[in-house]
């Protein structure tokens, strides 16, 4: 893949430069699906609403217990099972 296709091939390569990574989404931080990598069109949609009601609530905690007034996240881990989902901003 080269930078001409979007931005599906930083997706791609995150996914086969990361070991044991299975798939990836960049989503907006309003819920809405932007890119996805090895998710089906579903899936993709449905962690893009999820991800961002946990962005958010990592955002409020933030703001909380840190007195960090923007709230600012660097990254949430959820670990499953079976594996481990990371879920960072992308700028």
């Amino acid at each position: 893949m080269t930078p001409d296709n979007g931005p599906s091939w930083l997706l791609e390569n995150l996914v086969r430069e990361t070991p044991g990574a299975q798939s990836a989404l960049l989503c907006s931080r309003d819920g809405l699906r932007l890119e996805r990598y090895e998710l089906t069109v579903t899936q993709a949609d449905t962690l893009s609403s999820l991800l961002s009601g946990l962005y958010s609530l990592g955002r409020g905690t933030g703001k909380v217990l840190v007195d960090d007034p923007f709230g600012t996240v660097h990254q949430i881990l959820v670990e499953h099972p079976l594996g481990l989902l990371a879920v960072m901003d992308a700028g």
